[in-house]
């Protein structure tokens, strides 16, 4: 195909080698790093350039057409399979540019998302006794419903002129109140959400099957891509075939997540739906019935609402609603799309857990004011912006992120920089600066987000510094993916055929052209290098492809349209999570490790605040505690869960007695099927905990047990005793 022909120069070589064996001493070359090389058979790069000259030496077309059917179009099949949204040509460019030229960044937001629609999966299945299985129309299917809105709001960008606190209690109020008054609606709030809940399930952009399909095909091109290697291992082309698609290792994981992190059919649509739901609850606020019917379902506790006017400073309500629902909600910004996007849901989700839900754990529904409590929390603000700072828990994300990206690239490096010529050439420093430019990219959006994170800089100077690089990442990220596209591109029809390239030299090592191995090396010079590095390569993918299907599995409960189905699905979850539960166990017992260090060290308070998977329900005894005691400006106090037996509890002066406690509600036991201290069931007669209520015309929900779960007129009314036999699992 024109240019050098390093065979022929090669025999070109040997013959005047022969001819003159002067020739050897006068252009030969000894390399005394590599005792492989000889003056009768290498050469300097130099040398090269004279005697091969400057050009390419392209491959046949047969080769070109192996890693076409081989790595390019199965990566076209993915890139097909990535969540585009419609009728959007400049976006999806920019899309583009940014999952190919800046991988790392573009996966750190993806799974923080994914991060936050598991908790919210595993915030619903942990409301719920672990053999519970309520029915439709119970507070688990309002928090279900609600949860699943919550997830879908958090892929959406949250206008930065509302204050964060008067934003997170507006959603609050939108997600979990049952009784705020809608005037002009013959709709309930809670049937709206139903409405809504059910509307974008049923509008979530289906394709799991074509993403898995293309997937395989990828998965199938690498073992078939293997076997070619090994079955001809030392041949240099099949080597950094491979390492091509060791190169490639992370975007199957990027586009398998967006089954996970999944846009909806028409962003648009659903966006000015939500803004709808959020507009018409701030209308509601507004008036002056709807605001005394709120404060009643308080319960007795003072909550001050003087937010709902500072929130109408803010904002006007548009008269009449059309296309200006865009209130609180912006652009589409899911699967990393939009930089500096942290979500509405995590600080929601992290309150609710530091309120009281991590407190009680399994069955936190049932704890005393939890309905009031969703609605009435505190505002999450031990950060200075909770819904749009830079959060430090990312950092779980980030690294994971780092790992995938430079795992598969190094499985790629370590095949191209360890076969013959060895050193940093073309192709391993390819990779490499490929590797270096997408950690540039993700250390500059991190620290731009993380100095623009706090209240001491105005949201117009905010808008103004990431207007501004912004631009620049565009531009970088547009270089990268097309620095990627270049080394696809040079490795498939063989422009690193040249004497530069195939010296590898750019790391001072190499320099010299073995013409002995410049198609094929020993197999004890290549085979512990490519079992290296393809076991580096395959156990990245293979640990980041399983990671995005557990957690689509463990998650897809909350966002299937058919509730038995969702319910049965739930059950296999649950199942799963018990017999896999040793596996998170070293982490969960690292972070709290952590957590206790870090309270030794800084101060406060020791533990973690967050809610953790278990399918024990554990017994909360917390006398008078404020409900947020961690937490300023909350005078909330909490009866909670007398202990029966606290003349035998090891600390009884935390148990006061309960006729000594003047104006509180009746004590309740939570919950009623519990462990002693000894870890066996308990057979104390109890207080009946609240269960999960039916409305009207429903089926009364049983669980696992035959228990009737609903239609409990008051858990004050009756009592019931608790099981002996049967074990918690």
């Amino acid at each position: 195909m024109g240019g050098v022909n390093f065979v022929q120069c090669a025999t070109d070589f040997r013959n005047n080698v022969t001819a003159n064996p002067a020739y050897a001493t006068t252009w030969g070359f000894q390399d005394p790093r590599n005792s492989t090389s000889t003056l009768n058979s290498t050469i300097s790069v130099p040398v090269c350039q004279v005697l091969c000259g400057n050009g390419r030496d392209f491959y046949a077309w047969d080769q070109v057409a192996s890693t076409i059917t081989t790595w390019v179009l199965p990566v076209i099949g993915l890139l097909l399979q990535a969540p585009y949204e419609s009728n959007k040509p400049l976006r999806t460019v920019f899309a583009i540019f940014r999952w190919l030229g800046s991988p790392i960044a573009s996966l750190s937001y993806i799974l923080w998302n994914i991060k936050v629609t598991a908790k919210c999966a595993m915030m619903v299945d942990m409301s719920v006794g672990y053999r519970e299985r309520p029915g439709k129309d119970t507070d688990f299917s309002e928090i279900r419903d609600s949860l699943y809105i919550l997830s879908v709001m958090n892929q959406y960008v949250m206008e930065p002129s509302l204050p964060s606190a008067i934003a997170e209690k507006l959603l609050r109020v939108a997600l979990f109140s049952e009784n705020l008054y809608l005037p002009n609606s013959r709709k309930t709030l809670v049937q709206h959400r139903t409405k809504l809940a059910a509307l974008l399930r049923s509008g979530r952009r289906r394709g799991a099957v074509p993403v898995f399909i293309s997937l395989m095909w990828f998965v199938f091109s690498l073992i078939l891509s293997i076997q070619q290697a090994f079955g001809t291992i030392g041949e240099n082309r099949t080597a950094h075939d491979l390492a091509l698609g060791f190169l490639l290792g992370w975007l199957p994981v990027l586009v398998l997540s967006s089954i996970v992190d999944r846009n909806p059919v028409v962003p648009d649509d659903i966006k000015s739906r939500l803004n709808k739901l959020i507009a018409t609850v701030r209308k509601a606020l507004t008036d002056n019935d709807a605001r005394l019917a709120l404060a009643r379902s308080s319960e007795g506790v003072r909550v001050d609402y003087s937010w709902i006017d500072e929130m109408d400073r803010f904002y006007s309500l548009p008269e009449p609603l059309g296309n200006e629902f865009d209130i609180l909600l912006s652009r589409f910004a899911g699967q990393g799309r939009v930089r500096w996007h942290y979500g509405v849901a995590h600080p929601i989700l992290a309150g609710i857990e530091d309120d009281f839900a991590a407190r009680y754990g399994r069955g936190w529904l049932r704890a005393p004011n939890a309905r009031r409590d969703l609605v009435n929390g505190v505002p999450y603000t031990r950060n200075e912006d909770p819904l749009r700072h830079f959060d430090l828990r990312e950092i779980w994300q980030i690294g994971g992120s780092i790992s995938l990206v430079a795992g598969t690239i190094a499985g790629a490096f370590i095949l191209s920089y360890l076969t013959p010529t060895v050193g940093l050439g073309c192709r391993s420093g390819g990779y490499l600066n490929f590797f270096i430019i997408s950690s540039i990219l993700l250390i500059t959006e991190m620290l731009v987000w993380w100095t623009t994170s706090f209240r001491t800089i105005s949201n117009a100077a905010k808008d103004w510094i990431h207007r501004w690089f912004a631009r620049f990442l565009y531009l970088a990220e547009a270089a990268n993916t097309g620095w990627l596209c270049y080394i696809v591109m040079a490795q498939t029809i063989g422009s690193y055929r040249t004497c530069d390239c195939m010296g590898s030299r750019w790391g001072g090592e190499g320099g010299y052209i073995n013409f002995d191995l410049i198609d094929q090396a020993p197999a004890s010079l290549s085979r512990i290098a490519w079992v290296v590095g393809t076991a580096v390569a395959c156990v990245t993918l293979g640990l980041g492809c399983g990671f995005i299907i557990v957690e689509w599995c463990c998650q897809s409960h909350l966002a299937t349209s058919d509730y038995q189905r969702a319910m049965n699905g739930l059950r296999w979850v649950r199942v799963f999570k018990k017999y896999t539960s040793w596996i998170r166990t070293i982490p969960d017992h690292s972070i709290e490790g952590i957590k206790i260090l870090k309270s030794m060290v800084f101060g406060g308070r020791d533990g973690r605040r967050s809610l953790v998977w278990s399918w024990h329900e554990e017994v909360q005894v917390v006398q008078g505690q404020p409900l947020r005691n961690s937490r300023e400006g909350s005078s909330t106090i909490r009866e909670d869960n007398y202990h029966p037996d606290a003349e035998n509890h090891p600390d009884p002066k935390s148990h006061p007695d309960p006729k000594s406690r003047q104006g509180s509600s009746p004590l309740v036991m939570f919950p009623s099927q519990t462990r002693s201290m000894s870890g066996r069931r308990s057979s104390t007669t109890l207080w009946d905990p609240p269960r999960p209520r039916s409305r009207e015309g429903s089926n009364a929900t049983t669980d696992l047990d035959g228990y009737e779960l609903s239609r409990y007129p008051s858990t004050n009314d009756r009592l019931i005793q608790s099981p002996t036999s049967q074990s918690l699992g």
